[in-house]
């Protein structure tokens, strides 16, 4: 095994000096990587850093390989480590995941057994993660050109990722669609990340309002290194200390914030806090539906659908909280200060009518809606830098002009990352695809009247033929069907595809769970689909894996929405999650 090791080193450096010196791959032949081959499998492994540093690992499956090479890109990593988080020191997953009840690292063992190789790479850059999207990219490209010498009968790219990777597999498609093949996003940021963190913000500014005043959110942001970092931490323990008292109280004794409005009026401190937080919940676009929460299910303890649904997003803001503080700070510090800005926002806009109606009972009727409402109204709000905001809303320059065949497969109800960011792509994408589609049907319209010209044309030739009483009156005829007839027949346009579809794995109708004592019971597994971040079964991950094979392959997308139901994922491709506010 020594000896193969030492020869493999040698044969892949001597590739890269000659890779090289054709100019085809910018690397060094430190990159080829120790491999080594398991002899049971058959899978090598090779594993060594790029020229940054960062590490890089492949698999290939050497018994059955069937040329198709995933190009996994992880999501959003905080740079510095807290408590239950350490920051990544190398790859550590080389597919998604499941962050469920029973947790997986990723499925490299099914896709291995498939045939498909893998490859991945730990997105740090100077050493540090955070929003390192832009500068992913080059990591992403060197890791695909080193397939070239790791595993030289790939036929196939897959570049896909997850959550914060979104705009790294986005712009490295648009950059370098030569190497790329199909594309997978998984519960992506699909559009700029400032949108989903103006939400995210929101919900530590609302907090702020009605819970407890000390709260800063976003405004705290922005300051470098282990202090920003501490900083974030710090308002997300007031948060957490929120949390956990509503968890204990379902949220039901009345507000006491803002202090002075309480004072001035008891009717408003008599609003039950969860009302509060169903409006924040609503208002930041928050799932209604959580790993245990199916937002209808009652008991005697939550006696109607709307408290389920408080509880759901009690279950689901303290992760939605974390993602919001934790990337905002990691924005904040890339662009060089705090870009939260509400000081234009009008909240009531923010709460959609259907809503309104739906949890009217849990928002405490249309008073409470409007009398919090209109506290917010009077409050003071949080302003930025204008260049700041800019410079947050020029991140992540995807363009959405791909025509590659892109899948994506979100939960309908991600605590992390909405799901509206996957339908804000698709749209986007639309957006972009709509002229070319209406020059193809302006050119069918042509062709279709050009066709009818010509069939026209020799319709009338040939009547004419048939009317013709002379001999010389006849042959002028035949002669003009020929005419007719030589004009080239109307060549009928490509109709071209937008080549892009998302997939929404559902949650089931009904799934909560009560204690004897009328309480969730949060400790039971809950929901198996639909339900919180890079949360899905097996066969949901498997069939977006084979969907993504067959369109490298085909150059197109070949969707069959009618097989997806029995996997939990919507056969409706005009079915729309929540959403964004922003």
């Amino acid at each position: 095994m020594k000896s193969r090791l030492k020869l493999r080193s040698f044969i892949a450096a001597l590739g890269s000096a000659a890779m090289l010196s054709a100019g085809l791959v910018v690397a060094s032949p430190a990159h080829a990587g120790m491999c080594t081959t398991d002899a049971t499998t058959g899978v090598e492994t090779c594993v060594n850093t790029l020229k940054d540093g960062a590490q890089y690992k492949f698999m290939v499956p050497t018994k059955n390989y069937n040329g198709t090479m995933f190009f996994w890109s992880h999501g959003f990593r905080p740079s510095f480590d807290y408590p239950g988080y350490t920051a990544p020191t190398g790859v550590q997953q080389m597919t998604v995941g499941n962050s469920g009840p029973t947790p997986k690292a990723d499925y490299a063992t099914e896709l291995l057994a498939k045939g498909y190789g893998l490859a991945a790479y730990d997105r740090a850059t100077n050493g540090l993660h955070g929003w390192n999207t832009e500068e992913s990219v080059p990591l992403l490209k060197e890791l695909v050109d080193l397939s070239k010498l790791i595993a030289p009968t790939t036929k196939r790219n897959v570049i896909w990722g997850s959550s914060g990777a979104g705009p790294v597999v986005n712009m490295f498609a648009e950059k370098y669609p030569e190497l790329t093949d199909a594309v997978g996003l998984v519960s992506p940021v699909g559009t700029n990340i400032s949108r989903q963190l103006q939400s995210g913000c929101d919900i530590f500014y609302l907090l702020s309002i009605f819970a407890d005043p000390t709260i800063k959110g976003c405004a705290a942001l922005g300051a470098k290194g282990p202090a920003g970092h501490v900083a974030a931490l710090t308002e997300l323990g007031k948060v957490v200390a929120l949390l956990t008292a509503w968890k204990a109280n379902l949220g039901a004794p009345g507000l006491t914030q803002p202090a002075a409005v309480v004072a001035a009026n008891p009717a408003f401190g008599a609003i039950p806090q969860r009302s509060a937080l169903l409006l924040i919940g609503l208002l930041a676009g928050i799932p209604q539906k959580s790993v245990h929460m199916d937002g209808v299910t009652v008991s005697t303890l939550v006696p109607e659908g709307s408290i389920n649904a408080t509880v759901a997003i009690l279950e689901n803001i303290g992760e939605a909280a974390a993602t919001g503080i934790l990337a905002g700070q990691a924005v904040a510090e890339k662009i060089g200060g705090p870009f939260y800005d509400n000081s234009k926002t009008n909240y009531a806009t923010l709460l959609d009518e259907g809503d309104a109606g739906r949890y009217n009972l849990g928002l405490s009727g249309d008073d409470g809606i409007n009398g919090m409402l209109g506290v917010l109204a009077q409050m003071p709000r949080v302003s930025a830098p204008a260049a700041n905001v800019a410079k947050a809303a020029a991140l992540d320059p995807v363009k959405y002009t791909s025509t590659k065949p892109t899948i994506l497969l979100a939960n309908e109800n991600d605590r992390l990352v909405w799901p509206g960011q996957t339908s804000a792509y698709v749209a986007e994408r639309t957006a972009k695809f709509a002229p070319t589609l209406a020059a193809y049907e302006s050119a069918l319209s042509a062709y279709e009247s050009a066709v009818t010209a010509r069939a026209n044309k020799i319709a009338t030739a040939t009547s004419a033929v048939s009317k013709a009483k002379t001999a010389a009156a006849k042959k002028k005829a035949k002669a003009a069907l020929a005419t007719a007839k030589a004009v080239a027949v109307p060549v009928a346009p490509t109709m071209p595809i937008s080549n892009v579809v998302a997939l929404y794995a559902m949650a089931p109708v009904e799934y909560t769970k009560y204690t004897a004592a009328g309480l969730p019971d949060l400790a039971d597994i809950g929901a198996s689909s639909g339900v919180g971040h890079e949360q899905f079964t097996t066969a949901q991950v498997m069939a977006l894996v084979e969907m993504l094979d067959a369109a490298a392959k085909s150059g197109k997308l070949d969707i069959k929405p009618e097989s997806w139901e029995a996997l939990g994922i919507n056969g409706d491709l005009d079915y729309l999650p929540i959403p964004l506010k922003y």
